[in-house]
């Protein structure tokens, strides 16, 4: 018994014993796009934000925080959200300068082999 993967072509039993049968072929069915990507990360946001207000209005908590000799008193929500926004600035920065990098090497690469 054979088992046949989607893009192969499928048979009816009438057209297997017509050898002039032209196969028919199945493609998958698309699946969204861009404009569902697009709608699948808004709606991701919102429940990020969402979720962002609720936290700050339950940590409204006053807390202290010291750093480079500046010191001052903030709620623990907007120092959890500082810390947060600086970590993913720093992730940022490294991995554009990673990306980066890798692009520059694929183009060096690519002059390489175009000059052979």
């Amino acid at each position: 018994m054979r088992l046949f993967s989607k893009r192969e072509t499928t048979q009816t039993k009438d057209e297997a014993t017509d050898a002039a049968a032209a196969p028919v072929i199945r493609e998958p069915a698309p699946t969204g796009g861009r404009t569902a990507a697009a709608w699948t990360a808004v709606t991701i946001g919102v429940l990020v934000a969402v979720a962002l207000v609720v936290f700050l209005a339950q940590n409204t908590r006053q807390a202290e925080v010291s750093f480079l000799g500046f010191t001052g008193s903030v709620p623990v929500a907007i120092a959890l959200l500082a810390a947060a926004v600086f970590g993913a600035s720093v992730v940022l920065v490294v991995g554009t300068a990673r990306v980066t990098k890798l692009r520059l090497a694929a183009r060096q690469l690519r002059r390489r082999d175009d000059d052979r």
